[in-house]
């Protein structure tokens, strides 16, 4: 995980770390969670979920989780969203007042019209039939 995060750690960049991380962040005396937290920390990581995202037989855990930049304490708000559909529940992150830098995209369309280019539609235009296209 450490390489995956130095790769993708660059100015700018915003990382945001979610998935079904199987350390149970319920358990505060949780090796494996210290030893996570201790990594995620040192890229400015921290955990956002508190609450429980896995219940099974009536025990409950936090495996499920979504780390943010730490700059975003205090600036976000997470959810719960039950589906149904897996013992895993979701979570709904919501960021506020972030920019975001939108580069926007044009798309431009240039046509050379050399000589060359000009023969070779008018070559295409000759083998065309044209009673098809005008209906007779």
């Amino acid at each position: 995980m450490d390489a995956v995060l130095s790769l993708h750690r660059k100015p700018g960049n915003e990382i945001i770390l979610c998935g079904d991380i199987n350390v149970d962040y319920l358990n505060e005396k949780c090796y494996k969670r210290h030893q996570l937290d201790t990594l995620l920390f040192s890229y400015n990581l921290i955990s956002t979920v508190k609450f429980p995202t896995r219940s099974v037989n009536g025990t409950s855990s936090i495996i499920d989780n979504i780390f943010i930049d730490k700059i975003h304490v205090g600036n976000y708000t997470l959810h719960s969203l039950i589906n149904g559909l897996s013992d895993h529940d979701g979570q709904i992150l919501q960021l506020n007042n972030i920019n975001i830098s939108t580069q926007l995209n044009k798309t431009k369309t240039i046509r050379n019209f050399s000589k060359n280019n000009i023969q070779n539609f008018k070559t295409h235009l000759s083998y065309k039939i044209w009673d098809t296209i005008f209906g007779k």
